[in-house]
C-alpha cells in the first residue's frame, strides 16, 4: 500500500475512532431517555415518552414537565446563565477594548483573566466557599454567578479580541478624523462592526453556565441549578431514564446554542453592509 493511502487509512480510522469515543455516550444518552424500563440497563424496552411528559409516580419519579424541582431548577439555570452572560459580555467586550491600548500591567491583566481557564474548578470553587463563608455572606441563587463568571470570561475575551484587528481600527480612524468622537465612534463604528461577535459570545457564555457544574456546587449545596438537582439525584441513588430525558433536553439546546453562536461569530462585518 502507498505511503499515502496508509497515512489517509491511519487518519481516517483515529477519526472515525475519536467521533465514536466522543458521541456515543451522548447517543446513549438519548436512546435511554426513550426507554420504557426503569431501570437503566440492557435489554432496552419499549419506546416511550413517559420519562418526559408521563404523570410523577412513587418517589416523584415520572416525566420532568410534571416535575416543580426539575421545572424550578430549569428557571433558575436560565435565570442564573442570563446573568452570567450578560456580566460576561459585558467584561469581555470592555477588556478588549482596553487591551487594545498599551498600558502599564497590560500583560498582567490579561493572563490574570486567562487564569480562570487553567485554575482547578475544586480549587476555586473551595477558595469561594471560604470566602462566602468568612464574609457572612447569605446563601442565594446568584451565589454561582461569580464563580461561572470568571469560568466564562477567557473564552469571551478570546472569541472576541480576533474582532478588533486593523481593519476595524483604518474605520475607527477615518471616524476620528471626520470628526467623531471616542464615544460616537464606538456607537457608530466599533460596536456595529463587532455586534455580531458580541452576540455569539453572549451565548456561548450561556452554555457555559447552563451546564456548569463543579465550581456551583461548593456554594449551592446541593441546590439551585439544574445541573447540581441531577448530581443530587445521582448522589442518593435516583437514577432512572427520567435524568437522560433531561439530559436529552439540556444537550439538544446547548447544541443548537453553539451552532447558532457559532454562525454569528464566524460572520464577516462587511455582512453589515450588504
Amino acid at each position: 500500500m502507498p505511503r499515502r493511502s496508509l497515512t489517509d487509512a491511519l487518519l481516517m480510522t483515529y477519526t472515525i475512532g475519536s467521533l465514536i469515543f466522543i458521541y456515543f455516550p451522548l447517543a446513549m444518552v438519548v436512546l435511554l431517555s426513550f426507554n420504557s424500563n426503569q431501570s437503566i440497563s440492557l435489554p432496552f424496552g419499549s419506546f416511550t415518552t413517559y420519562w418526559y411528559t408521563g404523570p410523577l409516580g412513587f418517589l416523584g419519579l415520572g416525566g420532568f414537565f410534571n416535575d416543580p424541582l426539575v421545572l424550578t431548577a430549569i428557571w433558575n439555570s436560565v435565570y442564573v446563565a442570563l446573568v452570567v452572560s450578560a456580566l460576561t459580555t459585558f467584561l469581555a467586550l470592555t477588556s478588549a477594548l482596553a487591551l487594545r491600548w498599551r498600558f502599564p500591567g497590560r500583560d498582567v491583566f490579561f493572563y490574570s483573566i486567562l487564569a480562570g481557564l487553567f485554575i482547578p474548578g475544586m480549587l476555586y470553587g473551595l477558595g469561594t466557599a471560604f470566602m462566602y463563608h468568612d464574609l457572612s455572606l447569605p446563601a442565594s441563587l446568584l451565589a454561582v454567578v461569580p464563580l461561572q463568571t470568571v469560568f466564562a470570561l477567557p473564552f469571551g475575551l478570546l472569541l472576541l479580541l480576533p474582532a478588533f484587528d486593523r481593519e476595524l481600527e483604518r474605520f475607527e480612524l477615518t471616524a476620528r478624523t471626520l470628526g467623531a468622537g471616542p464615544w460616537a465612534t464606538f456607537a457608530r463604528i466599533t460596536f456595529p462592526l463587532v455586534s455580531f461577535r458580541v452576540v455569539g459570545v453572549a451565548i456561548f457564555s450561556f452554555v457555559i453556565s447552563w451546564g456548569e457544574l463543579i465550581r456551583s456546587a461548593f456554594v449551592s449545596y446541593g441546590r439551585g441549578t439544574l445541573p447540581l438537582l441531577l448530581y443530587s439525584r445521582v448522589q442518593i441513588g435516583i437514577v432512572t431514564p427520567q435524568l437522560y430525558a433531561i439530559g436529552t433536553v439540556v444537550m439538544a439546546l446547548a447544541v443548537v446554542l453553539i451552532v447558532l453562536a457559532g454562525l454569528l461569530l464566524t460572520r464577516g462585518r462587511r455582512g453589515l453592509f450588504r
